[in-house]
């Protein structure tokens, strides 16, 4: 979640339409050049206090965001459609616009991704709503997150530069992509992001390199254990029983005789049991299966 200090009362409906490979026009991705998709908007529904009087404000926010895109451009005319809600929310912590955007998976990208999704929260601690400063941001984000994940389905070698990418919650969409579709040359890099400063990219960097991981990443997940969380501990115990081999298994035995908590106690023993039976590897297998567009 983005959080903005002081002072997110609009609520609204978009459809978006997306088009396959337009006929002209091209814009850069990671690896080289590529033909962008044609998006456009073709309806927007508003039911806020004013919310009537943003209409055309709102419309050209989510279409300068999608604009802003590497592979997607607008067009009046397209084929594939998109469904966005924007809300806004009250809680304990202040306020929360939420954008939720679901695209229809491109048709040549259908054997690829299951489904194509970006949800942003930008809350505000204090203050009133302030939709004109947090749609934008919101829609910018939601953008790049689709747009990140159009790019891994079309060019999977582009994983690595999304797992280095600042924003969490590009690195995220990486690491899930990493996770399903095992590409365990990029076990390296996600062995860098143990101590990324956020907590999420941190722990769904354990989860993902037990997934796709060799012995080789074992002692990298030991030297970063934070003991001390028990969330981070149980997904390195299991990311350790994944991986086994000898620093897996006697780290493992360690914390089995020497755990405090009765809870992760068993789950050191239980990781410890798999570790024993699981045939580590090496080396990284070479990645089959789905690698994106053709």
């Amino acid at each position: 979640m983005l959080r903005r200090q002081p002072n997110a009362r609009a609520v609204g409906l978009a459809f978006v339409v997306l088009a396959g490979l337009g006929s002209g026009g091209c814009k850069q991705t990671a690896s080289g050049p590529e033909a962008a998709y044609a998006v456009s908007l073709t309806e927007l529904h508003t039911r806020a206090a004013g919310g009537r009087s943003d209409r055309a404000w709102q419309r050209q926010t989510l279409e300068d965001a999608l604009e802003g895109a590497t592979m997607f451009r607008l067009e009046s005319e397209a084929t594939v459609s998109v469904v966005a809600a924007v809300t806004e929310r009250r809680d304990s912590d202040g306020i929360v616009l939420r954008l939720d955007m679901e695209m229809e998976v491109p048709p040549d990208l259908a054997g690829v991704l299951d489904e194509l999704e970006a949800s942003v929260e930008v809350a505000r601690t204090q203050g009133d709503s302030a939709v004109r400063e947090d749609l934008p941001l919101a829609a910018e984000r939601a953008a790049a997150v689709l747009d990140a994940k159009v790019q891994l389905a079309r060019t999977p070698q582009v994983a690595d530069v999304f797992l280095r990418d600042p924003d969490a919650e590009i690195a995220l969409v990486a690491l899930d992509w990493v996770e399903a579709q095992r590409v365990h040359e990029s076990a390296p890099v996600v062995a860098q992001m143990l101590r990324h400063p956020d907590d999420r990219v941190m722990l769904r960097a354990v989860e993902v390199l037990g997934q796709v991981g060799t012995v080789a990443q074992v002692p990298e997940l030991i030297a970063a254990a934070r003991l001390n969380d028990r969330a981070h501990t149980g997904r390195l115990y299991e990311a350790l029983a994944a991986l086994g081999g000898p620093d897996a298994q006697g780290f493992l035995a360690f914390a089995a005789r020497n755990e405090d908590d009765p809870a992760l106690a068993r789950l050191a023993e239980r990781a410890f049991d798999a570790a024993k039976s699981t045939v580590p590897r090496s080396k990284a297998p070479r990645t089959q299966g789905r690698r994106g567009h053709r």
